[in-house]
């Protein structure tokens, strides 16, 4: 049973990472490259509310947008103002400001429409097909790489490579509408559309120092439309809430986009730990050693970035009485501390030699005589004698009494 669930466990564990490979992507990643890259350390934090960040093996990171249908496409919620930049897309969602603005966006097969990050503002970045009543326009994939100065080059990419289910189409008339989403035709039918038009020529280019987006269907639409068409001025707002329309004005949000200084996720490496340690010990050494230097006297260990001449022009300090009391006070326990500190850390070997008192003990032992033995023993054989003779005399003593009285009773 045991082989029989391990099995199967490795069959899921290959079908799972063979599946990841072919996808190319994977959620959640590591969080430490967000910063080195400009184009996504700017957006990240921003974006992250309203959709996911991925990585895929193309393109690097790129940020997938939350609770979109399965048919939608980019630059559809919102509407084309014309301004003199040209024709700009003003969107519906709250995170808009910057997907359709900065950036580009490339669909993929299992996730859908995801956007591609990049650092320059347009009004929009989106190609364009006309022809008969209909217009068409459709996002910019990430291979249409503009550059600073001198636009787009035709050797990035080609713009007849897009596929007709990327683009959006509405009638010349409904063009300018507020609610264009409501006025686009049929995903179904851009295949038929989109053999009834033909590329524009490339409208996003760079003039007066600025980038524009003009179509040369100003007037097709005027006329299709029964009105004019206002030209607005687009002006520069602090906040993405600002943004919108404002009397002749479209108020904008378009930071200068930057890498940020700080990371926006970063993991502490085993080695920034090890050199924190390294750090915090060597500085407890040199409290340790500036406590046990005496009051009055200069540190032995001056700030790196002080120099002999600084040193030398600083004037000796000279202690006053408190400190003189204090300085003795504390040597002793200085010299107990120096003297710790100088202690080997090693256990001391133990020595072959025989200590002196020990020898001395050992030969007074060996030179231990039975005469001086009996000495000792002297004086209590003296008392012993001492005692038998006496009992002797008065046993002595005795008998001749008894011998006298005798004598005397028998005269």
């Amino acid at each position: 049973m045991k082989k029989t669930v391990a099995g199967l466990f490795v069959i899921f564990s290959l079908f799972t990472f063979n599946n990841c490979q072919a996808m190319g992507r994977t959620a959640y990643p590591e969080q430490s490259a967000w910063n080195a890259d400009a184009r996504v350390s700017y957006f990240h934090e921003t974006l992250r509310p309203y959709g996911e960040w991925v990585w895929d093996r193309t393109y690097g990171w790129v940020w997938s947008p939350y609770h979109m249908a399965a048919d939608w496409r980019p630059y559809t919620d919102g509407h084309w103002v014309y301004t003199d930049y040209g024709w700009s897309w003003v969107s519906d969602q709250s995170w808009g400001w910057a997907c359709f603005h900065y950036g580009r966006w490339f669909f993929d097969n299992r996730q859908g429409w995801l956007w591609y990050p990049d650092t320059v503002w347009a009004p929009s970045w989106v190609a364009w097909r006309t022809g008969g009543d209909w217009i068409g326009w459709a996002p910019l994939p990430p291979e249409a790489v503009w550059h600073q100065g001198r636009g787009f080059e035709d050797r990035d990419f080609n713009r007849e490579h897009i596929p007709w289910n990327s683009f959006s189409f509405s009638h010349a008339h409904d063009f300018s509408d507020p609610d264009v989403r409501h006025r686009l035709i049929m995903p179904a039918r851009n295949a038929a559309v989109f053999g009834e038009t033909r590329l524009s020529a490339n409208t996003i280019a760079l003039r007066n120092g600025r980038i524009e987006n003009q179509v040369p269907f100003h007037n097709t639409i005027e006329k299709t439309a029964g009105r004019p068409i206002e030209r607005l001025k687009i002006a520069s707002t602090e906040s993405p809430e600002h943004n919108g329309v404002a009397g002749n004005e479209l108020r904008v949000f378009r930071p200068e986009v930057a890498a940020k200084k700080e990371p926006v996720a970063s993991a502490v490496s085993p080695q920034s730990e090890n050199k924190r340690a390294l750090e915090t010990q060597k500085a407890q050494t040199d409290h340790k050693r500036t406590v046990n230097e005496p009051l009055g006297q200069p540190s032995k260990n001056p700030p790196p970035d002080a120099t002999k001449a600084q040193l030398a022009e600083q004037p000796k300090a000279k202690p006053n009485a408190t400190q003189e009391t204090a300085t003795r006070e504390r040597q002793p326990l200085q010299s107990q501390q120096s003297r710790e500190v100088q202690a080997p850390k090693t256990l001391p070997q133990r020595s072959s030699t025989v200590p002196v008192s020990q020898v001395s003990q050992s030969k007074s032992n060996e030179n231990r005589s039975p005469k001086s033995e009996r000495q000792i023993n002297a004086p209590v054989s003296q008392a012993k004698s001492k005692a038998v003779s006496s009992k002797d005399e008065k046993d002595k003593k005795e008998s001749r009494d008894g011998k006298e009285d005798k004598k005397e009773s028998s005269q």
